[in-house]
């Protein structure tokens, strides 16, 4: 029964941390999402990360032997100054210059030491950052895609860019300490041999500092890391989206309201740098309080010991010189378990983009498409986006080599069925077959290789042209290139900048006009040779040439592939074999323009919009 209630209040203590944390997040202005409870502890969630240092066993067997070394050195070192005093008190200059010059020669020789370990450790921590960062990245391409409609990418580019940095620098600096540590709790022995009181009063005040140090952590630290965390990914956030939007901002004339919603969170931000720092400093006054009386009550019982004649000059000299390294091994510790706060914080941000249930990742199979056809099949395909219905029971059968056109109002579905296709999204049950094959049985290569998209508002790499080609292609030979751009009827506009293929068309090609960008992107389409090529408003942007052309295109590329377009403009679509025709999200009706203008009213009043 004990047991029982022991649990109950470890569990009501949990809950005024999670109240209290979420009060933090309150006081500056952000909202802390209720999770489920932690089941792991710190230290399982940092072990998730020390697999990364197995390939750096040698380097870290170097850094133990380092560390012994020093610790061995440094616990002796400080016998060489309470010598060298006495010998001095004493008249024999030749012993004390021995032991002095000994001692100045090994604090130097410590301090190289000390160069060598920290070039060392930090070599190490920033390639493990490095390939936790790659891995993070790994992670978040295997995300799907729903998830980023939902999250922040201040949030993610925090997550991937500083925790590891931050999680790996305090795995530095715990090494750092250990040898620091050894060495002056070494001293705090010493002091045992040379006076049990005075042993005793460093130990004391040693425990007082831990004690302290355990309290400030979990009630100060650890939430004041947890806010700057969170307001930094906000701050992020809307920095990269003020800079990325930067043009919209300035036509729109709206820059005072983003300056006002900027200037809200970098006060949060300043508010909440404040407060960790604030922290940290109210950390470390405590601990030099504690030390300040340790030392003081240390000084009142050496003076009485040499007094009393019972210890030396030089124990009374060590205890003074050293009585801050000393007590500094516990602060040591502290500064330890502050670390471990720290890296758990930033693990497990980390771990999240590992974590099915927060970052939920895309599944595929196994199987490969051999000499893919281009068959594509929807077999009652049933999908959402969240709690609102999209389509219920969706069946059709495109044959190789069709082209076939999706038409309807806006919101109907006719972009999501493209991106069901290459499991952008995924269906919630039915089937969708390429070559008779479940696109679920399909490995990620197989079946995005045998897909291409172009989507409405394509993205361009802050690349040159030929790069941005070469992407889907790396092989490409120039007389690819040409026919690529040729097709999609770009080749003109390239070959006219002074640079040609080698232009840098700037982060997401502001260089390129709209309809620039959508036959860039067509061209890259192309380039890839995909059996199965998903074209959704891709001429949207473009003029009556240029459109007519790309109609032209694509009719000659029949033959070769299955093309699907999506349009709002139906002269996009008139030519196609087949047209699907969408309403309240259902497949009403299939047929050529010709047929459906007779028989489908709602493709014909579509049409009639149109063409007032």
């Amino acid at each position: 029964m004990r047991k029982i209630k022991k649990l109950a209040r470890i569990e009501n203590k949990k809950d005024r941390l999670n109240k209290k944390d979420e009060r933090y997040f309150q006081k500056y202005g952000f909202h802390l999402e209720k999770k489920e409870k932690k089941k792991k502890t710190s230290l399982e969630h940092i072990k998730l990360f020390l697999p990364y240092l197995k390939n750096y066993k040698f380097q870290l067997v170097l850094v133990c032997i380092i560390i012994i070394g020093l610790s061995a050195i440094s616990i002796y070192w400080p016998t060489l100054l309470t010598l060298m005093i006495d010998f001095t008190v004493a008249g024999d200059y030749d012993q004390a210059l021995y032991y002095g010059i000994a001692y100045f020669g090994i604090e130097a020789a410590l301090g190289l030491f000390y160069i060598a370990l920290n070039s060392l450790t930090y070599k190490v921590f920033s390639k493990v950052a490095h390939e936790i960062r790659l891995d993070l990245v790994t992670e978040l391409s295997n995300t799907q895609t729903s998830k980023f409609n939902t999250v922040s990418s201040g949030e993610i580019l925090s997550r991937i860019n500083t925790d590891p940095e931050k999680f790996t620098y305090e795995i530095n600096q715990t090494l750092q300490r250990i040898p620091a540590f050894i060495r002056q709790f070494g001293r705090l022995i010493l002091a045992f041999v040379y006076s049990w009181i005075l042993g005793t009063v460093f130990f004391i005040g040693g425990i007082i500092i831990l004690i302290a140090s355990q309290v400030t952590s979990k009630r100060f630290i650890a939430p004041a890391e947890k806010i700057s965390s969170k307001v930094t990914d906000e701050y992020i956030a809307q920095s990269s989206e003020m800079v990325r939007g930067i043009r919209d901002i300035k036509n729109l004339n709206i820059f005072t309201h983003f300056q006002r919603k900027f200037k809200v969170t970098s006060q949060h931000k300043a508010n909440a740098d404040f407060n960790k720092e604030q922290k940290n400093v109210l950390n470390i006054e405590i601990f030099e309080m504690i030390v300040a009386c340790t030392e003081l009550l240390a000084f009142v019982f050496t003076l009485s010991l040499i007094i009393q004649g019972n210890i030396s000059l030089g124990v009374f000299t060590f205890a003074m010189f050293y009585s801050y390294n000393i007590l500094n091994s516990f602060v040591i510790l502290s500064y330890i378990n502050t670390s471990l706060h720290k890296m758990d914080v930033c693990a497990t941000r980390m771990q999240e983009l590992r974590d099915e249930n927060i970052y939920p990742k895309e599944h595929f199979g196994t199987k490969t498409l051999v000499n893919p056809k281009g068959r594509l099949q929807f077999k009652d395909v049933y999908f959402s986006y969240g709690d609102s219905p999209v389509f219920e029971n969706l069946n059709f059968d495109i044959k190789p080599g069709e082209c076939i056109g999706i038409v309807g109002k806006s919101g109907e579905g006719k972009s999501t069925i493209l991106n069901l296709i290459p499991k952008i999204y995924d269906i919630d049950s039915g089937q969708i077959l390429i070559d008779d094959i479940n696109i679920k049985e399909l490995s990620k290569d197989s079946l995005r290789n045998v897909v291409s998209v172009v989507p409405q508002a394509p993205y361009i790499f802050n690349l040159s042209i030929k790069e941005n080609l070469r992407l889907v292609k790396e092989n490409a030979t120039e007389e690819d290139l040409h026919t690529a751009c040729r097709k999609a009827n770009i080749l003109d506009f390239i070959l006219s900048t002074p640079k040609g293929f080698d232009t840098i068309v700037g982060e997401g090609g502001v260089i390129l006009s709209g309809g620039q960008k959508q036959r860039l992107a067509i061209a890259r389409a192309f380039l890839k040779h995909s059996k199965i090529l998903l074209l959704d408003e891709a001429t949207s942007a473009l003029d009556n040439q240029s459109q007519n052309e790309i109609k032209k295109t694509i009719a000659n590329m029949q033959k070769s592939c299955t093309i699907i377009v999506v349009a709002h403009r139906l002269s996009t679509v008139s030519d196609c074999d087949r047209i699907f025709v969408l309403d309240n999200h259902k497949l009403v009706a299939i047929g050529t323009h010709n047929e459906l203008m007779k028989t489908c009213e709602i493709y014909k009043n579509l049409y009639q919009q149109e063409n007032v």
